[in-house]
């Protein structure tokens, strides 16, 4: 017990040694613009990607001055991220060792990349605590990436996996939680999309990789996601990854998400991965990134931008708590138009206003305030509609006007596939099927 003579010392003494609050420190990155001359095509989505992570971010408290953001092109608005620098090579080195200086014990670092990924052969896996088992490293390439080296067997100024474990390693080292999120390929087997998705991958051999040196070892199942996410360092790490080492992140438009967004038409485009990511990050009710992983799992089954979508995969301590917590209330709000009873909203499946979802719809005069309540009865890509509104208890309904409303429980949705029994199907099974199913 002390003493009352030394009371207000001791005092001034855990003042002195109180840790700092904890916070989340960010370094998005978006490579859009590359040098077509060295065989890459130039992608349009990072650009969303990086805004929208960012509005994510702050969503859940983080704060803006926080985030790092390198990307191009962006417009100067409110809206939008003020840019650090170019995602070149040496600025994202160089923010990252930034990272490693600031970051102190108990904070959350986030590292997202948004771009083109490739593979190059892995020059000294004896050096390696675990080496890659198909012979090849994972490399992201930043905006001034270069050709490929005989000499030295690498491309100039990519991002290889190993040097990228280093570095956050170093952040982990002062005691910090590393999230590291990547919507890149990595097998870098594919150029071209089909249709509108357009894949984030680039073929060695266009950037003058040999043919003999992409021979490898096929490996069984595995991801070398984890690459990234070695187990050195007492921090913790979690990697989430838009596809394994042997598929395609591709990019898709997604005309009306959470705007403002670049481009027109169907060069408003996001990578899907990012996508699903930010809405299973912004409707809330994750409260560890295992949830998280789940939500946009089972949200990847039900895709509403068409097409077929890579599985992605997760890595690490999974079951750390999620920054900002289980917030419901980081969903997006927007203003919907009372006509009677029901409610019409400038926003569809692709906001999260699906058919099912419940919204709560709050006092215009304060919008903490839940004023009503309605389920969502039918929704296109871009806008819904709800059945009537259920208003609460000593609140006068307004007749009419502009309310502010959001998902306050997501719909449950789901694929289910029938198929017959094999053979032939008696009539009693068969009308069993129609009268289930429908014919």
């Amino acid at each position: 017990m002390f003493k009352t003579l030394f009371f207000g010392a001791s005092l001034c003494a855990l003042a002195l040694t109180a840790p700092a609050e904890a916070k989340t420190l960010g370094l998005l990155v978006g490579v859009a613009d590359y040098d077509t001359s060295n065989g890459i095509r130039d992608l349009l989505g990072p650009r969303n990607d990086v805004s929208i992570i960012w509005r994510g971010l702050k969503a859940r408290g983080t704060k803006a001055e926080d985030i790092t953001v390198l990307s191009d092109g962006l417009p100067v608005e409110a809206a939008y991220p003020v840019l650090a620098g170019a995602p070149k090579y040496a600025n994202i080195i160089k923010e990252l060792d930034a990272l490693a200086l600031k970051a102190q014990k108990g904070d959350t670092v986030v590292f997202y990349y948004s771009g083109h990924g490739s593979t190059q052969p892995d020059t000294d896996p004896a050096a390696e605590s675990a080496p890659e088992p198909d012979g090849q490293d994972q490399v992201l390439l930043p905006a001034d990436v270069g050709a490929y080296d005989p000499i030295t067997q690498s491309l100039k100024n990519a991002l290889v996996d190993d040097e990228l474990a280093i570095k956050f390693k170093a952040i982990r080292d002062k005691g910090a939680f590393v999230w590291v999120v990547v919507d890149a390929c990595h097998s870098g087997t594919v150029t071209r999309g089909a249709g509108d998705d357009v894949a984030r991958s680039v073929d060695p051999a266009s950037l003058g990789i040999p043919e003999s040196a992409t021979r490898s070892v096929p490996t069984r199942g595995g991801t070398r996601a984890g690459a990234f996410t070695s187990d050195e360092g007492p921090g913790s790490i979690v990697g989430f990854y838009a596809v394994d080492a042997q598929d395609e992140a591709i990019e898709r438009p997604f005309t009306g998400y959470n705007l403002p967004m670049t481009g027109e038409g169907k060069r408003q485009r996001m990578g899907v991965f990012t996508y699903h990511l930010h809405r299973m990050l912004t409707q809330g009710g994750a409260f560890t990134y295992r949830d998280l992983a789940q939500q946009m799992v089972a949200d990847l089954q039900v895709d509403k931008a068409g097409g077929r979508v890579p599985p992605p995969v997760f890595d690490g301590d999974l079951d750390q708590p999620l920054l900002g917590g289980g917030l419901i209330d980081a969903a997006p709000t927007v203003l919907g138009s009372l006509k009677g009873r029901v409610m019409e909203i400038p926003a569809g499946t692709l906001q999260g206003f699906e058919a099912g979802a419940k919204i709560a719809v709050y006092d215009p005069k304060d919008p903490k305030t839940e004023i009503g309540a309605a389920i969502i009865a039918d929704a296109s890509a871009i806008s819904s509609t709800t059945e009537n509104v259920t208003w609460a208890k000593d609140v006068t309904p307004p007749e009419a006007g502009a309310l502010p409303l959001k998902v306050k429980e997501p719909a449950v949705s789901f694929v289910f596939s029938v198929a017959p029994p094999a053979g032939d199907v008696t009539p009693d099974v068969a009308r069993a099927i129609d009268a289930a199913f429908g014919a």
